[in-house]
This record gives structure tokens, C-alpha cells and sequence, in this order.
């Protein structure tokens, strides 16, 4: 479980990242942007967002692919109920008529030379299932275990097989561990550390139950089987399949949400800022436009009113003139009157002005 979990985690880093930037740049923009016109920039707002939700799309689409894979590699290895044509609940009557049935059919002394050698394969092969599932203890191991019962000597009752399926298991749960801590440590996982330990004590839970009941765990035997059997839909499965798919599915729903956190994290608070700086940018050129249009506006009634004050002397060439001629007299008058010397010469004359007058009266 450790190598798989290794491998996939390799090709979780590498794939959804190499798709969204295909599907970022070559696809969306190729059909959302007419030609000619300018692609976001890297680094804005609106670049990452639509770089985020892509990358959500393909995270998702890339579980569900991983999910449907682990198990169509299930159902291509099979099982013996399935190498068998039987159902769970078979006894051991009509599995040994069953087998028989199927030996008589595939024995290698009826076969024609030409095809000898897979006949053989497929007779060993129905035998293995006719001598596991006849005896009540091998059944019982097979159905939690899964094929690699075969090779392990020794066990005779179902407590030996549990402790053996325990001592096969714990390794790749030690591993899991220490990839995951390694993982961590590396800061390929810095969000829900927490619930990555959680999801695999959970594992280890089900996996305990699963093997040590004597019957099938309730959800598969109550929900999940029948309904397939009921729609034809899926193969019913066994213990060891559903343990094999739950871990699976575990490992990758975590390491998904583990690609997403940052991206839907650090990202978007990035963004909001972003996003926050431009509109406070707006918001003060909006507020300059106005002060600019006030200025504009009070410099434009000073224009007015300076025009109105001069409007009387401007127009005309006798107004000029006028105010020309009254500015120059009353110059005249004052720069006289205000001089001591002009001012006692024009006494003088006035004076004997008034005195030759008194004269020639006489």
C-alpha cells in the first residue's frame, strides 16, 4: 500500500497541474476570448480565478477517474465466486456441483493439443476456487483476504489466518505512516494534518472490523450488494475488495483536498487583497475626478464673474476711449492737486485773476 500510495502521489503532483495549464491557456481562453483580443495577465485577479476553478474542475474529474480505476482493476482480477459463476450465499452442495461442471468442461485430457495449456490454467483455476471455498475456514479467510491466503502455510484455523492477515497489513499501515510524516515534514501536506491521521486511524478501524466479524460488514451486505444485485449494474463485492477500494478512495479524497487547500487558500486571500487594492485605487481616482470637476467648475465662475466686472469697457472703441480719457484726467487732477508748487502757482493765478477783474470794473 506504501508503494502505490508513493506512485500515486507522484502522479497526483504532476498530472492535475500539467491539464489545468493546457486546459487554462489553450482551451478556456481559446474558446471564451475572440481572437485578437488580450488574455489575462498572470498575476491578476481574473487570471486566477478562472486558473482556480479549472484546477477545482480537473482535481475533480481526476478523483473520480482514480476512484473508477481502482475499481475496474478489482473487477479485472476478479474472484473465485466470479471464476465459479456463483453466488455469495452458495452452499457447499452447489459449489462442488458447479465445479465440476466446470472441470469436466476445461480438463486438460479433452482438450486439443493446440489449446492444452490454457485449459490447464483454467482448470488449476477452478480448482483453487472449488478447494477455498468448500472449506468453511479458507472461505471465511478468502472473503477478507483476498487471494494471497494461498500462500501462506501454516494457518489452519480462522484466528491463525486474522493474525496473519494482521501481520501482512501492519507493514503497509507503518509505511503509509512514514510517508505521510515525510510528506508532511517536506510541506507537501500543510493543511489537515489532523484529518490525515484521523482518515487512516479510521481505515485501520473498518479494515479491524471488517476481518474479524463472522459476516459481512452491514453496509455491504445490506445496502451496497444488493442494490447491485437488484440493478445489474456492478458485481456484488467481497470484504477484502471493499477494504482495498476504501483505501484507495481515502488516499485519494485526501491528497485532492490537500491540492486544493492552497489553491482556494492562500490564493484567494491573495486575490482579496488584490481585489481590495485596485477598488481603494478606483475609489481615490473617483475622488480626484470630483475635486478636479470642482475646480474646474469654481474656475469657471471666476472666469464668468471677472468678465461681468469688465463687461462696461470691453466691446466698444468710444468706451475704451472714455475710460482712457476719465483715467488720464483724473490722474492729471490728483497728481496736481496733490503737488505743494502746482497747487500755490494755481492760487496765485486765480488771485490776480480776480484782482485785474475788480479793476476793470472800476
Amino acid at each position: 500500500m506504501a508503494y502505490n500510495a508513493i506512485v500515486a502521489y507522484m502522479l497526483w503532483s504532476f498530472l492535475p497541474n500539467f491539464i489545468t495549464n493546457f486546459l487554462h491557456t489553450k482551451i478556456y481562453y481559446g474558446f471564451t476570448i475572440r481572437a485578437g483580443e488580450p488574455h489575462p495577465q498572470p498575476g491578476s485577479p481574473q487570471f486566477a480565478k478562472h486558473r482556480r476553478n479549472i484546477y477545482a474542475f480537473v482535481i475533480g474529474c481526476y478523483l473520480l477517474f482514480t476512484i473508477w480505476e481502482a475499481d475496474w482493476n478489482l473487477q479485472k482480477e476478479g474472484h473465485f465466486y466470479e471464476v465459479l459463476n456463483v453466488p455469495l450465499d452458495v452452499g457447499e452442495k452447489g459449489l462442488k456441483t458447479q465445479a465440476r461442471r466446470l472441470k469436466a468442461l476445461v480438463h486438460p485430457d479433452k482438450a486439443d493439443a493446440a489449446f492444452r495449456t490454457q485449459t490447464e490454467q483454467m482448470f488449476i483455476n477452478f480448482k483453487n476456487a472449488e478447494d477455498t471455498l468448500v472449506d468453511p475456514v479458507k472461505r471465511f479467510a478468502y472473503e477478507r483476504f483476498g487471494p494471497d491466503i494461498l500462500s501462506w502455510k501454516g494457518c489452519t484455523t480462522e484466528g491463525d489466518y486474522i493474525l496473519r492477515g494482521f501481520q501482512s497489513r501492519i507493514p503497509s499501515y507503518i509505511g503509509y505512516v512514514l510517508f505521510l510524516t515525510i510528506a508532511q515534514f517536506l510541506g507537501r501536506f500543510p493543511q489537515g494534518t489532523f484529518w490525515h491521521y484521523l482518515t487512516l486511524l479510521s481505515l485501520f478501524v473498518f479494515e479491524t472490523t471488517a476481518i474479524t466479524r463472522p459476516h459481512f460488514p452491514p453496509i455491504l451486505s445490506t445496502i451496497i450488494n444488493p442494490l447491485f444485485q437488484t440493478l445489474h449494474l456492478h458485481p456484488p463485492y467481497l470484504p477484502f475488495q471493499i477494504i482495498t477500494l476504501a483505501q484507495q478512495i481515502a488516499f485519494s479524497i485526501f491528497i485532492a483536498l490537500s491540492q486544493l487547500a492552497p489553491a482556494f487558500k492562500t490564493p484567494a486571500t491573495t486575490t482579496a487583497a488584490a481585489i481590495g487594492s485596485a477598488e481603494a485605487m478606483e475609489q481615490q481616482q473617483q475622488e480626484m475626478n470630483k475635486l478636479m470637476g470642482m475646480v474646474a467648475l469654481v474656475q469657471g465662475d471666476t472666469q464668468r464673474i471677472l468678465q461681468l466686472e469688465v463687461a462696461p469697457f470691453l466691446g466698444e472703441g468710444a468706451s475704451e476711449r472714455r475710460l482712457r480719457d476719465g483715467l488720464k484726467s483724473w490722474l492729471v487732477v490728483n497728481e496736481v492737486r496733490s503737488e505743494g508748487g502746482v497747487a500755490a502757482a494755481v492760487k496765485r493765478a486765480v488771485e490776480r485773476r480776480n484782482e485785474e477783474g475788480g479793476e476793470e470794473v472800476g
